[in-house]
């Protein structure tokens, strides 16, 4: 029996809910804490007591040292620290030799949401080819200036039709040799000049650019495939279906429409631009424009076959008898056997156009030729060594304006000073008059001496013409005259002001004729013997010792503009 039902039997009528507990031992009720108890007066008092006490500076002492401190802990004399020499020296440590190296330690990943395994890669930039490479002019574009020079009887500065071959690359050769002691693999198009450092190159580019010369395309009609076709490719870029993957020429079709569209691009990047269809319009669609095929057909093919029947009298047989109709890759490989081995050619010396030249898919010789242009560009020694050649070779005059070292003209006038006394008035007139007036150009000439008489307009042009054709008077290509000396001064006239024109016959500026007749590029096998015989008579100029040492590179282009600035002091 529990103490409970003990209690109830012994006091039945006590209830335990109504017993009071006993409080006695919990104290007051007073929760103030010790330091706010008692008035505000007292405590402000104590406070002030403490820090404005007298015993201030006695607590002050004691914190130096003066009297007992309280310390924050137990802290260990120094003399019980333990020595230095005790403890671990660096040589004791781990070497750091033994230690994990940069290569063995985990790399570090971002996880697979930063990582791009399709992230672009540069190649690095090819190494400098060892070549030797020159600029020269082109035959052709050469002969035209010379017969401007020859005709026109005018004086044109050298500098600037060696600029006129650079501003035009179809009339400026490229002539790119191994260096000495050394060789260079180079292959050339034939057709067009194109060079390459491999073969492959120049085959992909023949098949790319020149087999149309020699194959047509043909669309013929045809029925449409048959068949269960459950989708369809199209080219992402260009939008045209190509067709099922499983037709018979789904390789050709599609390399047809790469070699067309797209051919600087891989097979592996055009393929992943392709897409399927698989919906019935898009089929239906392919099967309609299914119903056209392209074939290709040889060019020229039934030549002989014609010839022959002309020469017997009959009628010539038809083209589509004698060039049949082939497939892509029956005319590709008809092209490989009969044609190709025509049109590559490996010279020991490359010679082709700039034109031709810049195309090149071989990067470090593309590198060499635009350095080798962009330094001719800065200065074109090598166009004026080759240009003052070929004008020594054609008997053409050269002298310097303003001074020895001024700039530098060509002419196919020898000059000679008028003598007065043998001379007729009109004559002796005109050049009295252009002694007084330097640099006058003809349009303000003309009229001048005819003093508004028209009737001696014809006369006075006829007259000045002659002057100029025998070497009595010096005519710049910009119209000017001056009278025949050693150093004929010139002055370059502003942009905006244009010779006259009513001398048209003969005061029509250089540098149009040249560029009206500078023909295209042409086949390397012929620019080969015009690089020739546009720089070898050079040597020939050799034996004229003033021209020699003036015709240096580095004296030519500062020499022009204080010459200018002296010319118009003196005026």
């Amino acid at each position: 029996m529990s103490d409970t039902e003990d209690n109830k039997n012994v006091n039945p009528g006590a209830d335990p809910s109504q017993e009071q507990p006993d409080l006695s031992g919990l104290g007051t009720f007073d929760f103030t804490p010790d330091w706010a108890k008692g008035s505000p007066e007292d405590g402000l008092k104590r406070y002030r007591g403490e820090r404005f006490s007298d015993d201030r500076e006695d607590r002050r002492d004691d914190r130096r040292g003066g009297g007992p401190r309280k310390s924050f802990g137990e802290r260990k004399p120094f003399g019980e620290r333990k020595p230095f020499g005790e403890r671990k020296q660096f040589g004791d440590r781990k070497p750091f030799g033994e230690r994990k190296q940069f290569g063995d330690r985990k790399p570090f990943d971002r996880g697979p949401k930063f990582r791009r395994e399709d992230a672009p890669r540069f190649a690095p930039p090819p190494a400098p080819l060892e070549c030797e490479v020159r600029v020269l002019p082109e035959q052709k574009a050469l002969g035209s200036i010379i017969r401007k020079i020859q005709t026109s009887y005018r004086a044109f500065p050298l500098k600037d039709i060696a600029y006129l071959f650079l501003d035009n690359p179809a009339s400026c050769l490229v002539r790119v040799s191994p260096p000495k002691g050394g060789t260079l693999d180079v292959w050339q198009c034939k057709h067009c000049g194109m060079p390459a450092l491999s073969e492959e190159e120049v085959v992909a580019h023949v098949l790319a650019a020149h087999m149309p010369d020699y194959y047509e395309r043909v669309e013929l009609d045809c029925e449409p495939p048959k068949g269960n076709f459950s989708c369809v490719a199209k080219c992402g870029l260009s939008g045209e279906i190509i067709g099922p993957p499983n037709l018979h020429d789904f390789n050709a079709r599609l390399h047809d429409l790469m070699r067309r569209r797209y051919p600087s691009m891989g097979e592996d990047e055009f393929r992943s631009h392709i897409v399927m269809l698989r919906d019935p319009e898009s089929i239906e669609e392919w099967r309609k424009s299914a119903t056209k095929k392209t074939v290709y057909r040889r060019k020229n093919a039934n030549a002989p076959e014609a010839a022959a029947a002309q020469a017997e009298g009959s009628e010539s047989p038809a083209a589509t008898d004698a060039a049949p109709a082939l497939e892509r890759d029956q005319a590709e490989l008809e092209f490989r056997r009969t044609v190709l081995p025509t049109l590559v050619t490996k010279p020991k010396s490359l010679v082709t156009t700039a034109q031709a030249a810049l195309k090149t898919p071989s990067r470090p010789l593309l590198f060499a030729i635009r350095d080798a242009l962009r330094k001719e560009e800065r200065f074109p020694a090598s166009l004026f060594f080759a240009l003052r050649g070929a004008f020594h070779h054609r008997k053409l005059e050269f002298f310097r304006a303003n001074e020895p070292r001024g700039q530098e003209f060509v002419t196919a006038v020898k000059f000679a000073p008028l003598d007065s006394q043998h001379a007729i008035p009109v004559l002796t007139a005109i050049v009295k008059f252009v002694e007084n007036h330097p640099g006058i150009t003809i349009s303000a000439l003309v009229p001048a001496i005819c003093a508004g008489d028209d009737s001696m307009r014809d006369e006075v042009v006829k007259n000045l013409s002659i002057l100029i054709e025998r070497g009595h008077l010096v005519a710049f290509h910009d119209d000017q005259l001056q009278i025949p000396s050693e150093h004929p001064p010139y002055r370059r006239l502003p942009k905006n002001k244009k010779p006259g024109e009513e001398p048209s016959t003969q005061a029509e500026p250089a540098a149009e004729a040249p560029a009206a007749e500078t023909p295209a590029a042409e086949s390397a096998a012929e620019a080969a013997p015009a690089e020739a015989s546009a720089a070898e008579p050079a040597p020939a100029a050799e034996p004229a010792p003033a021209e020699v040492p003036a015709a240096e590179p580095a004296t030519e282009a500062p020499a022009a503009e204080p010459a200018q600035d002296t010319t118009e002091k003196s005026e």
